[in-house]
């Protein structure tokens, strides 16, 4: 008998279609009509609580994008769609059904709006962009649900579908042609859930592809939010980020702040300002204008300092205005002046920085970082800081003082706190 080395070595050489012999044979797609598929589809998100991550690649030849968002489902006609901050959610009440939606950053406001459950998805259409998810047409059956998809693939005519009696679960893959388009969408069977669709578009070559998957992270409960004592708004595009929409625990956001001195003396290493991310443990004292809040903001600021371990305090003066221009390096060298030596760092975006504090209202904002990045604190200098008509200077330093030791005493406070 030949020795096991030479024995694994034949066994290794033999013939492909020796080996295939040895492999259960795969079974034949079966083909099948791609109307009940679409039917066991749309029967079973109109019915099912489901709740799924379904992300987005929309690809051209010269860009590319991708987009992840949550759609949940309740029967009758009850859905809940989560993306880019924004909740949306369909309610049955009384009245019948209404469309809602919050911004998750607005505690404030609401939209609410009474609809049809077959012209929801136009409702939808004409606040925001339009969105590629086939599941929510299907639940919702509007339109020419099985014909159009994805409001971007219109006429699809089903041509066939196939069932993969070998996946597990099963899976139904169908096949269809649009105005413009060609479309491949892949289901499972048990249950009936949307796996994946591709779209092909022949006008400039653009793709769209969906990958929908269980939702790693479902929620519990109703769909939406309570929003009995939320403010009105018209459209879903008014909901946006509250001014001041960073609270005590949340992230230090990642701003683009520059050195005033680059910008002044031409100093930069690279030739070009390089950009400055205050880094905790750190007190930034974010100011509109050198006035009378801006000062009470610093001093405030150096009062809390020593009693946290003497952090740096970066001073960022809040300019608003455009590009780099004749009136801003006037603007900065003013600044300088009046001042002093203390270096400082300036923004051209109050939307980005001390609006992320502070509504338009408030001059100058102290931040307290913590080590972890966080924020550990928030003072704003509102109209308690401002001089009143009647006072002296004497009294309206006073007073400041007072205010000032009063909101140093909070800030250390809440800096010491655990996070």
């Amino acid at each position: 008998m030949p020795p096991m080395r030479t024995r694994c070595l034949a066994l290794l050489i033999l013939p492909a279609s020796c080996l295939l012999l040895e492999l259960p044979a795969r079974a034949e797609p079966v083909p099948i009509d791609p109307l009940l598929v679409l039917e066991e589809l749309s029967s079973a998100y109109a019915k099912e609580p489901i709740q799924e991550l379904v992300q987005v690649a929309a690809m051209a030849p010269a860009s590319s994008r991708r987009d992840t968002f949550r759609v949940r489902f309740a029967g009758e006609s009850c859905f809940e769609l989560k993306f880019g901050g924004i909740l949306v959610w369909t309610e049955q009440t009384q009245a019948g059904l209404v469309l809602r939606a919050v911004h998750e950053r607005d505690a404030q406001a609401c939209f609410e709006r009474a609809v049809d459950p077959r012209t929801v998805l136009e409702e939808l259409s004409r606040e925001l962009p339009p969105l590629p998810a086939p599941q929510l047409v299907l639940a919702l059956r509007a339109g020419d649900a099985f014909g159009e998809p994805i409001p971007y693939a219109r006429a699809v005519k089903w041509r066939s579908a196939s069932l993969d009696t070998d996946a597990t679960p099963a899976r139904a893959s169908l096949i269809g042609v649009g105005e413009g388009c060609s479309v491949e969408m892949i289901c499972s069977l048990e249950p009936p859930r949307l796996i994946s669709a591709a779209f092909e578009f022949e006008n400039g070559g653009a793709r769209i592809v969906i990958d929908v998957r269980p939702d790693p992270a479902p929620s519990a409960g109703n769909l939406g939010v309570p929003v009995e004592h939320r403010l009105r708004v018209g459209s879903i595009r008014e909901l946006a980020p509250r001014m001041g929409d960073i609270a005590v625990g949340e992230p230090f956001p990642p701003m683009s702040l520059l050195r005033a001195s680059d910008v002044l003396e031409d100093s930069a290493p690279s030739g070009e300002p390089a950009s400055v991310e205050p880094a905790g443990p750190c007190l930034v004292v974010f100011f509109r204008q050198w006035d009378d809040d801006a000062i009470a903001a610093v001093r405030l600021a150096e009062r809390i300092a020593p009693q946290i371990g003497s952090p740096a305090i970066h001073r960022v003066a809040v300019l608003n205005l455009g590009a780099m221009t004749a009136g801003l390096l006037d603007t900065l060298a003013a600044l300088r002046e009046r001042m002093g030596a203390h270096p400082f760092l300036f923004s051209v975006s109050d939307a980005s920085t001390i609006n992320r504090f502070a509504t338009p209202d408030i001059g100058a904002v102290v931040v307290a970082v913590r080590d972890d990045g966080s924020v550990a604190a928030v003072a704003r200098m509102d109209d308690r800081f401002h001089r009143r008509p009647d006072e002296t200077d004497e009294q309206f330093r006073s007073r400041i003082d007072g205010l000032t030791d009063q909101a140093a005493r909070e800030a250390i406070e809440s800096f010491r706190a655990d996070p």
